[in-house]
Formats: C-alpha cells, structure tokens, sequence
C-alpha cells in the first residue's frame, strides 16, 4: 500500500518537473528564435548595404 503512494507521488512529482521544464524550453526556445531573427535581419541589411556600396563603387 505505502509502496503505491510513493511511486503515485514520484509520478506526480516528475510529471510536474517536466511539465515546468517543458514550459520553459519553450519560453526559451522562442526567445532565442527571436533573437536569432533579429541578428539574421541586422546581418542581412549590413550585406545589403555593402553590397550597394560595392556596386557604387564599381560603377564609379
């Protein structure tokens, strides 16, 4: 009997830590998703911008 509470309880318990945990892996999944946009977007408007000036200066 005191055996099966235990495992009921240790069952309940990890089934919370992961639930918690999953929760935050997304959290923090979509935070970096985010800031790895944001650094993707900067890059790509930087090569723009060297790429006009090369042409500019290749047309020069």
């Amino acid at each position: 009997m005191k055996k099966s509470v235990v495992l009921i309880g240790v069952r309940f318990v990890v089934k919370l830590f992961f639930e918690i945990d999953f929760f935050n892996f997304q959290s923090m999944e979509k935070c970096l998703v985010n800031q790895f946009t944001i650094i993707h977007r900067s890059a790509l408007s930087l090569m723009t911008c060297q790429l006009q000036e090369h042409y500019l200066l290749l047309e020069s």
